[in-house]
């Protein structure tokens, strides 16, 4: 686990190299984690565990808060996997995810465990939605 604070700041790297781009929602939810499980597993040096875990919190936010489902994409860098996803929600909040949930408070822990296992994580507002993009590196 990272647990720093300030990788928002940084940005995944571009799109390039190998990628696979898939479109989810809750009934898809498990075959798309498996889908993404198997494109990385040839990576197994990085953190694909790591990485997994991750585009699940972000796919089920997007079933949950982003309108029912979104779209994934997932590409591999010389030594990062990357992924970004685009919903319908929308997080207002700029300090969202960078503070641990109290134990007692229902939900809000999704963006806090992508803070947690991703190296970089970056929301951005789009016109009708949003992207979320993280990466886990070496």
């Amino acid at each position: 686990m990272n647990g720093s604070s300030d990788n928002s700041s940084a940005e995944p790297p571009p799109k390039r190299g190998r990628s696979i781009a898939l479109r989810f929602d809750a009934d898809t939810l498990g075959q798309v984690r498996r889908q993404v499980a198997s494109f990385v597993a040839p990576n197994a040096r990085l953190r694909v565990d790591d990485f997994v875990l991750a585009v699940n919190e972000v796919m089920t936010n997007s079933v949950l808060h982003g309108g029912g489902g979104g779209s994934l994409q997932v590409w591999l860098g010389p030594a990062s996997l990357n992924a970004e996803v685009r919903d319908g929600g929308r997080i207002d909040d700029p300090l969202a995810g960078l503070t641990p949930p109290s134990v007692t408070q229902q939900g809000g822990r999704g963006l806090w465990i992508l803070h947690q296992v991703c190296d970089t994580v970056e929301v951005r507002p789009l016109p009708d939605g949003q992207t979320i993009r993280f990466s886990v590196r070496e």
